[in-house]
């Protein structure tokens, strides 16, 4: 039987499972469970079906969650498929996760696109879950993170909970090679210590490179009785040569520009009065009607310039609909974020707190694809400062 297992392609894992548990009976499942362990050293890594069967079956015969994990993190050296990890969460958790499904959601499907949510997020679940420090739990985000479908930044910290809430119990996960690769090519970011600024540190910003002049030394060599001076080193300016003619091409070129200057301001303050025409006011803009036109033709030339200045703002801004009536709901896509959404209908990433008051969302950092929500075609700006 446990040739079998460690040697033949196994094509169905519940078919082979199930086949095989109904061969074992009760008084046998303490000496299988023991010539697995004894003969563990002989499976093929390569057979990552044979490898996922095998933990099954230790399951099934009676060994503890610790030992699953111990053999887990010894056996398993490539990320296992969606199929794999569904079979291990039915067979050794019966279908039933020791972890919430929200927690679950957090670990593998939440997208975290900044660092700074990822590190809350982090110690967040990890003050939830220190408290249960039982080894099923452990189990069960070590076979989480061997998914091959997840996220750099959900390894990320599926990877750090572990290690957190786990301690000595997990001391040996270091030397799986999935975790090996994963710290060499996706390490952690750990946040950088800014220390105090003291007065030598300050004194060394503040000290110009001119003055980093190395003193002068002087030697004696060998067989010579003179000192001998080494070369100073020290920063010069570079000097700029300017001849007789490009300085009198200069002075002309700022005479020239003075004395636009000054007929600009003398033309200024003696400009003529001109009698003002009457205007009106369309749009915060003011449209100049002459005397001689009709009514009719100022009108249609008020509402032609509106037109265009309507069209303008149209062609510049062409991700924002003209119609109130479609800003009022918007579909959540994956990636999105209510800064971002408030930045695009608003012009101002800060509007997101304006969402999450009219749409009742208690955490505006959580947001989950699919989601409707309600788009105002104006800020209340009132609500969005609290």
């Amino acid at each position: 039987m446990i040739s079998k297992i460690f040697n033949e392609k196994i094509d169905d894992l519940s078919a082979s499972y199930n086949r095989l548990i109904d061969e074992i009976t009760e008084d046998q499942k303490i000496q299988i469970n023991k010539s697995i362990k004894e003969k563990i050293s002989e499976i093929d890594k390569n057979n990552l079906n044979g490898v996922v069967l095998t933990g099954a079956l230790l399951k099934f015969t009676g060994s503890s969650p610790l030992d699953l994990l111990n053999f887990f993190s010894s056996s398993i050296e490539r990320r296992i498929n969606l199929n794999q990890y569904n079979f291990l969460v039915k067979t050794i958790f019966d279908d039933n996760p020791p972890l919430p499904t929200d927690t679950i959601f957090d670990l593998a499907e939440y997208t975290y696109l900044d660092n700074k949510v990822i590190i809350r997020k982090i110690n967040e679940l990890t003050e939830k879950l220190k408290s249960n420090k039982d080894s099923q739990v452990l189990l069960f985000l070590l076979i989480l993170f061997f998914r091959n479908d997840l996220r750099n930044e959900n390894y990320r910290l599926v990877y750090e909970v572990l290690t957190k809430i786990g301690g000595n119990k997990i001391k040996e996960l270091k030397n799986n090679r999935i975790i090996k690769d994963f710290l060499t090519e996706i390490k952690p970011e750990k946040p950088k210590e800014i220390k105090p600024a003291t007065k030598k540190s300050i004194q060394k910003e503040s000290k110009p490179e001119s003055e980093k002049i190395k003193k002068e030394k002087t030697t004696i060599p060998e067989g010579k009785k003179g000192p001998v001076k080494e070369p100073i080193l020290e920063t010069k300016s570079k000097k700029v040569n300017i001849t007789k003619k490009q300085l009198i091409i200069l002075s002309a070129i700022v005479g020239s520009i003075i004395i636009v200057i000054l007929l600009f301001i003398f033309l200024k303050h003696n400009k003529p009065e001109v009698p003002q025409k009457e205007t009106k006011m369309i749009s915060q803009k003011q449209v100049s009607v002459p005397e001689n036109t009709t009514t009719k033709d100022a009108a249609n030339k008020i509402q032609q310039k509106t037109a265009n200045n309507t069209q303008k703002q149209t062609s510049e801004n062409p991700d924002i609909e003209t119609n109130d009536e479609a800003l009022k709901q918007y579909v959540i896509k994956k990636g999105d974020t209510l800064s971002g959404i408030a930045k695009k209908y608003y012009g101002r990433g800060y509007y997101y707190k304006h969402l999450a008051d009219i749409n009742k969302i208690k955490n505006p950092d959580l947001i989950y694809p699919g989601t409707k929500i309600v788009v105002p075609p104006e800020v209340n700006k009132n609500t969005s400062k609290k």
